[in-house]
Formats: C-alpha cells, sequence, structure tokens
C-alpha cells in the first residue's frame, strides 16, 4: 500500500492530521500486537520543519481507529476485537495502554535502563543518590490472575516521579487504577511535557 493510499485512510477518521501527513514527508510502519488477532500498531512519523509528530492508529486493513487520547479509544478497538486477554498478554497489554492514552502522562518502567538520566544524575551526589534508590525500586510488571481478571503491580514514571501503579484489568482489556504510591520524587530525568 502506498503512503497516499494509507494517509487517504486516515483521512476518513483523522482529517487534521492526514493533511499534515500530505504536505510533510511520513513514514509509516506497523507492528503486530500479540493480544490482537486482527488490528496491528500504526505508527505514523511526520518529519515537520521544526519538530518531529508521531501518531498512532488501530489498523486491520480495512477498519482504522485513532490511538493516543483517551482510555475510550483502546476500549473500541478491544470491542471491535472481542478482546479476551490471557495470562501471558496482560503485561504487554499493559504497555501498549500507556504508550497508547495522553492525558496519563504515566511510562512504564520495568528496568533503569528505561529512563534516560540527566548527566547530574553520574556527576553531582544528591541526584545520583536518587538514581540509585530509583534503581533498586523499578521492578518487572507483576501479573496475578484474580476472580475479576488480573491485578497488575507496575512501576512507572510519571513527569520526574517514581510511582508504583496497582491496576485492575478486566479480561475485556479495560484498566482500572487501585492505587498510586509515589517511590522517588524529582528524579534526575528530562521532563517531557505533552
Amino acid at each position: 500500500m502506498s503512503n497516499q493510499e494509507v494517509v487517504r485512510r486516515i483521512a476518513q477518521v483523522d482529517k487534521p492530521h492526514a493533511e499534515t501527513m500530505e504536505n510533510n514527508p511520513v513514514t509509516f510502519r506497523w507492528q503486530a500486537l500479540p493480544f490482537y488477532r486482527r488490528f496491528k500498531l500504526l505508527i505514523a512519523d511526520v518529519n515537520l520543519r521544526h519538530r518531529p509528530l508521531q501518531f498512532r492508529y488501530a489498523d486491520d486493513g480495512a477498519e482504522l481507529y485513532i490511538l493516543g487520547a483517551t482510555p475510550d479509544h483502546i476500549y473500541k478497538v478491544n470491542q471491535r476485537e472481542a478482546l479476551h486477554l490471557g495470562l501471558s498478554d496482560v503485561s504487554g497489554y499493559v504497555r501498549f495502554f500507556y504508550e497508547n492514552i495522553s492525558g496519563a502522562d504515566i511510562t512504564v518502567v520495568e528496568k533503569p535502563d528505561d529512563l534516560h538520566w540527566l548527566q547530574s544524575a553520574q556527576t553531582e551526589a544528591a541526584p545520583r543518590g536518587k538514581k540509585q534508590v530509583a534503581e533498586n525500586l523499578i521492578h518487572p510488571i507483576r501479573v496475578v490472575q484474580d476472580a475479576a481478571g488480573y491485578t497488575v503491580v507496575a512501576t512507572a514514571l510519571r513527569s520526574d516521579e517514581l510511582v508504583e501503579l496497582s491496576l485492575s484489568i478486566a479480561p475485556s482489556g479495560r484498566v482500572d487504577v487501585k492505587n498510586q504510591k509515589a517511590l522517588v520524587e524529582k528524579l534526575p530525568v528530562p521532563q517531557v511535557f505533552h
């Protein structure tokens, strides 16, 4: 499928961003999602003169859904898929969920290398100490099956704070945050503003 054909398909659901893609260099890539049978993740990388942009969609070749906004966008795709998460799917789904919604400003981190540290974390005592504390608290996503679906505990970056998320995940993919516990505040990491 040519870039023009992909842009035409996107224009049916996201006209303003499709116009941006028509007028700037764009690269499309599709990623398989093991918990979906039909849909793949379509990533559009647009190179504007002053900064790159990225737009995300769920694409099954016939239907296209915008991602990157509210959880409801993901839940629509889940309904179209008749999603039923298995235990082995939950960790990947949690990462996908937080990578494809905006407003939560949460990035799941499972190992210290998932964070980008400021230079001060190497050269100054106080930031270096915070980095060491955080590195000892970061852990892979933990999933336990329960009567309602799954209970998940994950470490995540929220702004410049390391938090631990306690989540309830339904087999249908609905995510409910049960608790967010601050672990380390004011980490020496770059601030990302959305």
